[in-house]
C-alpha cells in the first residue's frame, strides 16, 4: 500500500502509517502469540488456561485492536503527524482520538485479565502436566516424562493422534525406537541423509543453568558497555565465556560407543566422532568461514593498499604533538 509513490505521498508520517504498522504487528504476531500460549501452557503446567477467560480475552483484544487502530487511518489521512501526541482543539481529530483510545483501554483490560488468567492458573514445574486438553494432533502431547518420550514413534501422516488412534499407548508402552532410555538419558538417532538408515546414537545434554548464565552475563556485557561501565562490562564477559565454555563441555561429551539397541533390534553405537559426529562438522565449517573471513581482510588490506599506497605511510615521529 505504501509503496505506491502517489498514495505514500499522502500517508507518509501519518496516523495512517501508525495504524497500518499496528494492524500488521498485533494481527500477525500479537494474536498468534496468545493463541499459542493458551494451546500449549497444558504442557508445561498442572492446569490449563481457563477457556472461559480466554474468549473473554479474545473478543475483548479484538475489538479493541479494530477500535483503537481502524480510526487512525482516517485521523492519519486527515493529517495527523506520527510521533506527536497532542494537537488543536479545532483540527477535527478529537473523535477519532477518543474512539482510538477507547479501544487501547479495551486491549489493556484485556490484558489485565490474561494476566488474572495466568496467576490464578499456570502453575508450572510440576512432576505432570494438564496435558491434551484441546485435543491437539501434533507429537508434542506424546506422553512424556523429564527426560523423553517412553519411544519415538513412526509417523505415517501430518496429524498422528488423530489418524493413528493408539500411537500415545503404543508410545507410552514403548513399542517404537529407543524405548525406555538405552543410555539413560536425553538422545535421538542420528540418520543418514539419503537413505534415513541408523547411523548412531546422539546422547543430548541434560537440563542445566549454564546457557541461562551465559545469556545473563552475554546481555551484561553489551548493556554495561552503554553506560561506559567497563569493569563490570569485562568481568560480564569474562564469566560469559566461562559459563558458554562450561555449556559447550557438556553438548559432546566423550562416552562409551557399545552399541545398543535403538528398538526391533536394530543396533547403533552410543557415540560417534570424526566426520560421522556434528561436532566435527560444525568446527571445519567455522575454521573455513574464519579463513574466508581472514582471506577478505587480506583482500582489502591490498586492494587498498595497491590503489593508494601514499595512505598507508607511517606518520612520523612527532605526529603527536
Amino acid at each position: 500500500m505504501v509503496a505506491m509513490v502517489p498514495f505514500d505521498w499522502q500517508a507518509h508520517d501519518t496516523y495512517f502509517i501508525v495504524a497500518h504498522l499496528h494492524y500488521v504487528l498485533i494481527g500477525g504476531m500479537v494474536f498468534p502469540l496468545f493463541a499459542a500460549i493458551y494451546y500449549w501452557t497444558p504442557l508445561v503446567s498442572r492446569r490449563p488456561l481457563s477457556e472461559r477467560l480466554g474468549r473473554w480475552i479474545f473478543w475483548l483484544m479484538f475489538a479493541g485492536m479494530h477500535l483503537a487502530f481502524l480510526p487512525m487511518h482516517l485521523t492519519g489521512l486527515m493529517g495527523m503527524p506520527r510521533r506527536v501526541y497532542t494537537y488543536l482543539p479545532d483540527w477535527g481529530w478529537q473523535a477519532t482520538n477518543q474512539l482510538s483510545t477507547a479501544g487501547a483501554y479495551l486491549f489493556g483490560f484485556a490484558v489485565l485479565l490474561w494476566i488474572v488468567d495466568m496467576a490464578r492458573n499456570f502453575r508450572p514445574f510440576g512432576a505432570t502436566n494438564a496435558g491434551n486438553v484441546y485435543g491437539g494432533p501434533g507429537l508434542e502431547w506424546l506422553p512424556n516424562d523429564l527426560y523423553s518420550v517412553r519411544s519415538i514413534p513412526v509417523v505415517k501422516s501430518l496429524y498422528p493422534l488423530w489418524d493413528q488412534p493408539n500411537l500415545a499407548r503404543d508410545v507410552e508402552a514403548g513399542r517404537y525406537f529407543l524405548p525406555d532410555n538405552p543410555t539413560g538419558g536425553r538422545e535421538t538417532i542420528v540418520t543418514s541423509t539419503m537413505n534415513a538408515e541408523p547411523q548412531f546414537l546422539l546422547r543430548m545434554p541434560k537440563p542445566s543453568g549454564w546457557h541461562v548464565w551465559a545469556a545473563i552475563f552475554t546481555a551484561g556485557f553489551f548493556l554495561l558497555l552503554t553506560i561506559q561501565a567497563y569493569v563490570a562490562s569485562a568481568i560480564c564477559g569474562v564469566l560469559a565465556v566461562y559459563t558458554l565454555v562450561q555449556w559447550c563441555w557438556l553438548l559432546d561429551k566423550p562416552m562409551d560407543q557399545a552399541p545398543v539397541d535403538i528398538g526391533g533390534g536394530v543396533m547403533a553405537p552410543s557415540y560417534a566422532s570424526g566426520p560421522r559426529s556434528h561436532g566435527w562438522w560444525a568446527t571445519v565449517i567455522t575454521l573455513i568461514v574464519g579463513g574466508m573471513v581472514a582471506l577478505l581482510a587480506g583482500f582489502s588490506y591490498v586492494f587498498l593498499w595497491s590503489g593508494r599506497p601514499d595512505l598507508w605511510i607511517a606518520p612520523p615521529d612527532d605526529s603527536w604533538r
